[in-house]
């Protein structure tokens, strides 16, 4: 085996010089330039001086310019650097820094006043981040910069005296200037020092963030016909957030945030008591006036089922049917015959719908296996097939989460059950604090790159959780994810304060789930009806028990939701899927048929239009962004729970 002989020290000292020339060569160039500047003053200033006065004047006058444009000099880096601080670094870096340590990326959600337009969201982030980087670089060369300055103007001035001594003095005395620039800069510019140093802890932070701070943002539940409101609006991309939401300012600058300078920056806005502003009910939609189809044009025939649009899931460019059909109810949850899932699954394909959603843990696998039954035989090309990993499928502990280990390898065998060959969308089932989600998508990426999976999706992930995705994919070069899958129904309106505007700023594609608040809107649950059966009530009495008084509240909604729905000439089904339908940010509402008449009753539910009256009305039911029982509102991992946040087993 040939050896490598060893590197002479030489060429070792070599080697790191000009790696350090490389990547200081910024530093480099600028000194070269100050010293060619020095220089030309050096040789040009006393021959232009002894050609304009007297002798004794010129060197007077020598003496005293260099000085004086040394004293400027430094006054202007001064104020360039509060200037730099104050703007960039106390502006947005401390603001990101606040942020961050307080309520984590969910607080970005919250700015308004005049940044609201330009600076929100995830580009504050990176508009900070990049500010920061800009003043690291800056502050890296900042003090050899001046060290060279203050050289070469030293030099000028022994020039311009014509003295040979003092050339000597500066040759000796020049270079010790530089190394007190280099290791005087808290002096000589506090104001960058401080801003250095909070843009290294801003840096650090964001690297560091913990997984799980992301995902402590508080819920918005309200109770029906409660006057608290839950918490600031959310501000619709296409508008100005609402007068009476926007974060109060203190004379003569921004809004008072708590630091110790009192600089401009983005802070939270504090959560407000009272009933919700009635412009709040507008921003649901961002509707024109007059939209929507009179009441008798509101009613759909039953034979019509064919879609009557394709959306784009996000910015991918797929299109997607309205109605995506969701297979949780086939298997042994559900619907246990396996021919009549498929029929099913046909019959909705045939109707126009060529989106279909499944999940590995939706009947132990045996969803999957059905869905790939009923794509066999030609129709796998044709539907974008969509699943999802997370949930635990044995007894081992790996096997479950969201770490690398279990992804690569349970995606193998969701191909296995679905027969195919690849997934168009596989999705993050559930968030797992415990896990770098940096780890996550990289793993996905990997698929991706594989040819395994065309896209990356997430469900029921807190908006700071869909922030901080974006950011790892921009900042570590992963792939994105593009669509998220929340639940969003007439009863649980919790997403449109947070989650819809963030998939908005960001494109994503918007896939409810429970679009039917799990049949509470089948029109079923009614006030003096007796108890429905059902499987899920069976599984989860208490979210399904109409006697329990948590409950009350939901009964309530659904029974006057049901009379509005007669009034309007159309099924309480209809109702609950054409609403979710109507806001922009939805791109598709996952349907859950059990059995083929429950499928008749939802398909054709895209064509309708409901008018602003009845949007109105539904607003007065359910206030806009309010969620009628906590129990709806998705997942919270138990690390993020009142009990564990209280320390308590």
């Amino acid at each position: 085996m040939e050896t490598r002989a060893p590197q002479q020290p030489s060429a070792r000292w070599a080697r790191r010089l000009l790696g350090y020339c490389l990547r200081h060569r910024a530093d480099l160039l600028l000194a070269f330039g100050a010293a060619v500047v020095g220089a030309v003053a050096t040789a040009v200033l006393p021959l232009v001086l002894r050609h304009v006065v007297d002798g004794v004047a010129a060197g007077t006058t020598a003496s005293l310019v260099p000085w004086t444009i040394l004293l400027a000099g430094l006054g202007a880096v001064r104020f360039a650097c509060g200037f730099t601080r104050r703007y960039h670094s106390g502006r947005l870096s401390l603001g990101v820094q606040y942020d961050l340590r307080n309520d984590g990326f969910a607080a970005l959600l919250r700015l308004g006043g005049a940044q609201q337009d330009d600076l929100r969201t995830g580009q504050v982030v990176s508009r900070s981040i990049s500010d920061i980087t800009l003043i690291q670089t800056l502050l890296q060369f900042l003090p050899n910069l001046t060290g060279n300055v203050l050289m070469f103007l030293f030099s000028l001035v022994c020039m311009a005296l014509l003295s040979p001594l003092l050339t000597v003095v500066a040759l000796i005395i020049g270079p010790l200037l530089w190394l007190i620039a280099l290791h005087s800069r808290r002096i000589l510019f506090p104001a960058n020092w401080h801003a250095q140093q909070e843009a290294a802890e801003v840096a650090s932070t964001v690297e560091a963030v913990d997984s799980a701070d992301p995902y402590r943002t508080r819920r918005h539940v309200v109770e029906a016909g409660s006057d608290r409101g839950p918490g600031p609006a959310a501000y619709d991309r296409r508008r100005r957030p609402p007068a009476d939401h926007r974060r109060p300012r203190r004379p003569g600058g921004g809004p008072r945030c708590g630091n110790r300078r009192g600089d401009r920056h983005p802070c939270r806005t504090p959560r407000r008591a009272g009933p919700v502003p009635p412009s709040v009910a507008g921003l649901r939609t961002g509707r024109p006036t007059g939209h929507g189809r009179s009441t008798e044009d509101q009613r759909t025939r039953q034979g019509e089922c064919t879609m009557t649009e394709y959306r784009n899931l996000g910015r991918t460019g797929v299109k997607v049917s309205p109605l995506c059909l969701g297979t949780m109810m086939f298997g042994a949850r559900g619907n246990t015959d396996h021919a009549d899932s498929v029929r099913i699954i046909h019959h909705a394909l045939d109707s126009g719908i060529n989106f279909v959603d499944t999940a590995d843990v939706y009947s132990a696998g045996e969803s999957e296996t059905i869905v790939g039954k009923a794509l066999s035989g030609g129709r796998r090309d044709n539907v974008v097939l969509a699943t999802k990993f997370h949930g635990s499928l044995g007894s081992d502990p790996n096997e479950q989460g969201n770490s690398r280990r279990w992804i690569i390898r349970e995606v193998e065998n969701s191909l296995r059950r679905l027969s195919t060959d690849w997934i168009d969308l596989y999705q993050v089932h559930r968030p797992e604090p415990d896990t770098d989600f940096d780890e996550t998508l990289g793993a996905l990426t990997h698929l991706v790159q594989q040819g395994k999976i065309r896209y990356i999706g997430t469900s029921t992930f807190e908006p700071s959780a869909i922030v901080e995705g974006q950011w790892i994919a921009e900042r570590r070069g992963r792939e994105r994810v593009v669509a998220e899958q929340p639940p969003y129904s007439l009863l649980t309106r919790g997403i449109e304060r947070e989650v819809l505007p963030v998939a908005q700023r960001y494109g994503l594609g918007v896939l409810s789930w429970s679009p039917l608040a799990g049949g509470w809107l089948s029109g079923r649950y009614r006030k003096g009806a007796e108890q429905p059966a059902s499987s899920r009530a069976e599984r989860q009495a208490a979210r399904f028990d109409i006697a329990a008084p948590e409950n009350a509240a939901k009964l309530e909604a659904a029974d006057a939701l049901a009379r509005l729905a007669e009034e309007a000439g159309v099924t309480l089904v209809q109702l609950a899927l054409a609403f979710v339908l109507e806001h922009p940010a939805i791109t598709s509402a996952i349907i859950g048929p059990r059995t083929f008449e429950q499928l008749e009753s939802q398909l054709g539910a895209d064509k309708i239009r409901l008018s602003r009256d009845v949007l109105d009305r539904i607003d007065e039911i359910v206030p806009p962004g309010t969620n009628l029982s906590s129990r709806d509102a998705g997942y919270t991992p138990p690390s993020l729970t009142d009990s564990a946040l209280r320390r308590r087993p």
